[in-house]
């Protein structure tokens, strides 16, 4: 009995490793460039589900960077080592976004209507938003700093408007905890945010006031491929359409039951606009990167340039790379 018990936890855990290697997703900067209804998920094996987005979980990860959200597209805090600071974009060992969110001509695109998890990427379906549509396709490149975001938009008459993107860091080490001596409150340093014309760079740069903490210098930076804005701004807020945010309190304070951040939190926020001519029914994919470095701004820079290069190309390097990991595994559970 107690055999049979031991094999059924390793199974389970078997399968718990494979559901998170085909939720992983890698995120690209991408070009603008005609849409292929997203030929990752022509490739791949998919799983979809439309209910509940809001209350369920999804990863999209690669080997040097990794997205935690909610199905819906949002970024709710979550986690306890360091309460709501847990989700985001990582890049191990530091966290460079809280979340990134979409909207066109100032109305933010709303919550998702469908998810759907491939072979090393996630697809949301958003609501049609002034007449365009759109589907977002998430996946983090295996060997990149980075997490790319697709947007696919379609629409039946040509048509122009206005894409914003907003992104609020949260630049902030693994390690320390929320609950440790020292922790966080005392660890994290603010974020600053400036706009160079072209991406978002956020920084921390500084030594922690508390012994034997080393100096470091952090950087995250946010853009589109093959598009400039024609209009960028920073501040303190910038978190679309979670603004203004719910703040729970640091441990060991009374939780909430779903708060937009936490006490621990010291990001900066920007906003991207960009303007987008679209013809009847062609379609466009928009990619964005997100990448950093904990080894200052030139790190950052040289990663995202990395990812930019060819993010449709790296999509489908990813599925590829998915569907030989399948083609070697194999799962039996007993009755």
């Amino acid at each position: 009995m107690i055999h049979k018990e031991k094999l059924i936890r390793r199974c389970l855990s078997v399968l718990l490793c494979m559901m998170v290697m085909l939720l992983a997703v890698p995120t690209t900067i991408a070009q603008a460039q005609p849409v292929v209804r997203s030929s990752a998920a022509s490739l791949s094996p998919t799983l979809s589900v439309s209910s509940q987005l809001n209350q369920r979980r999804y990863v999209a990860a690669g080997d040097r960077a990794y997205e935690l959200g909610s199905e819906d597209g949002r970024y709710p805090a979550m986690g306890f080592h360091t309460r709501g600071e847990m989700g985001g974009i990582w890049s191990p060992p530091i966290k460079l976004l809280d979340g990134i969110w979409f909207g066109i001509n100032g109305h933010w695109i709303g919550p998702a209507t469908n998810f759907t998890s491939g072979f090393g990427y996630v697809q949301m379906a958003l609501p049609t938003t002034d007449g365009v549509q759109v589907t977002r396709t998430d996946f983090a490149p295996d060997g990149r700093r980075a997490v790319e975001f697709g947007l696919t938009l379609t629409a039946p008459r040509s048509t122009e408007f206005h894409l914003n993107v907003d992104a609020h860091s949260e630049l902030m080490s693994a390690y320390p905890w929320g609950f440790t001596t020292p922790n966080q409150l005392q660890f994290n340093l603010p974020d600053s945010a400036t706009f160079n014309g072209h991406q978002l760079v956020f920084r921390d740069v500084g030594t922690p006031p508390v012994p034997n903490a080393p100096h470091h210098d952090w950087a995250a930076i946010v853009g589109a491929t093959g598009l400039t804005p024609i209009f960028g701004t920073t501040g303190s807020a910038f978190r679309g359409p979670q603004d203004p945010p719910v703040i729970c309190p640091a441990s060991p304070g009374p939780d909430q039951f779903r708060c937009d951040d936490t006490a621990y939190g010291k990001g900066a926020g920007g906003e991207l606009t960009y303007e987008i001519k679209l013809r009847a029914r062609a379609g466009l994919t928009v990619w964005f990167t997100v990448a950093g470095s904990d080894q200052g701004l030139i790190g950052a820079q040289t990663e995202y340039r990395a990812a930019s290069m060819r993010p449709a190309g790296e999509l489908q390097a990813k599925v590829a790379a998915r569907h030989v990991l399948n083609s070697q595994t194999q799962v039996s559970l007993p009755a």
